[in-house]
């Protein structure tokens, strides 16, 4: 990252540029982040490819002024600590859902970050909706306070570490290194696929000095202080004010949710007519749970992808495209994340936005 970049980036999270990273410009950085940054999956309802590279990263947070979900949002801040002087390893963790089970492997991102003064190291994580507001330390065993909760690190028995909030598992690290490349995979899965609920569904959030402010949706959500205000966006262009207002993003139209194409349903056949020849190009069976694989270069058999977003997992850039939001799932039963305002933005086997 090259010094101007270095010091736009320190522009967009409104911090003046603190030249080294040690622990306390460590937590300034990460509150900072969430606060400047949001958390949306926009891009995907805008038909704009997500794309794992560093330039792309950076100039999407840093130059067009935008968001982006986990690998997005850690990704970029992972570059930053490192032209900081920071020891940043990505690590790839298991979101639990709300069945108690671990996801597949690579559905979330997060930072282990050694600062430039030599403490921590720190687990840094400015991509997971429901998070610590301030860096936790990675190999304390020991309940961490938080304005965002009480968390507690725990040692899983195969290597692995579990994160706690309130009591409650939040997602398991797997702590070897991993590149931003390992991550394209599940990606390109989390932004294309009809079952992932990112497809489904529309966020933008950040945190605010008192609390959150959130649009799920059409609903523009705002907590402040324990106190919860909704409101409805019925038009166009109170939705798009909405987003320039709370966010500083500029939208030239209004995100939608891409439905998945309808199936026709098979043609009747006869009393007595002989059944149809198998397909020669059957499927392979697939792992339940398990994301699929990008798509290869020879052309693909059908698949419950959204055509109109084709963001295979390359190394190549995109440069700023137009951008583009329905109602959430609503989960009355989901267990609560702990957001002020209620907005739970947790990253699934298939991704999840739900409004509580």
């Amino acid at each position: 990252m090259d010094e101007t970049t270095l010091e736009a980036y320190f522009g967009r999270l409104a911090v003046p540029r603190p030249y080294t990273a040690d622990a306390v410009n460590l937590h300034v950085l990460h509150r900072a982040h969430q606060m400047r940054v949001p958390f949306e999956n926009l891009s995907i309802h805008l038909s704009e490819p997500v794309l794992l590279t560093e330039g792309v990263l950076v100039d999407k947070i840093v130059t067009r002024r935008r968001g982006g979900f986990c690998y997005e949002l850690n990704g970029a801040f992972a570059i930053l600590l490192e032209a900081m002087g920071a020891e940043v390893r990505r690590v790839a963790a298991r979101v639990y859902g709300g069945d108690g089970h671990a996801g597949p492997p690579l559905d979330h991102m997060a930072l282990v970050v050694r600062a430039s003064d030599g403490s921590g190291p720190w687990l840094i994580d400015v991509g997971f909706g429901s998070h610590s507001v301030y860096p936790l330390l990675f190999d304390s065993r020991h309940e961490q306070n938080d304005p965002a909760g009480r968390f507690l690190l725990v040692d899983s028995g195969d290597g692995d570490v579990d994160v706690l909030k309130d009591g409650e598992p939040q997602y398991r690290i797997e702590p070897q290194e991993r590149s931003l490349a390992d991550f394209i995979p599940t990606c390109w899965w989390q932004t294309t696929s009809p079952d992932s609920h990112f497809t489904r569904d529309i966020i933008c959030s950040r945190l605010t000095k008192d609390g959150r402010v959130s649009i799920a949706g059409r609903t523009l959500i705002i907590t402040e202080n324990g106190s919860r205000a909704e409101q409805q966006l019925t038009g166009d262009d109170a939705l798009l004010a909405a987003y320039r207002e709370h966010f500083g993003i500029i939208l030239d139209s209004v995100p939608q949710v891409m439905k998945a194409p309808s199936v026709a349903a098979p043609a009747a056949v006869p009393p007595g007519s002989p059944p149809a020849a198998p397909s020669s190009a059957a499927p392979a069976a697939v792992r339940p749970g398990s994301p699929p694989a990008p798509p290869s270069s020879a052309a693909p058999a059908a698949a419950p992808v959204r055509p109109v977003l084709s963001a295979p997992p390359s190394g190549a850039g995109a440069g700023p495209s137009p951008l583009s939001g329905p109602s959430p799932v609503v989960s009355p039963g989901a267990r609560e994340s702990g957001f002020p305002d209620g907005v739970v933005v947790r990253e699934t086997d298939a991704g999840r936005v739900e409004l509580l």
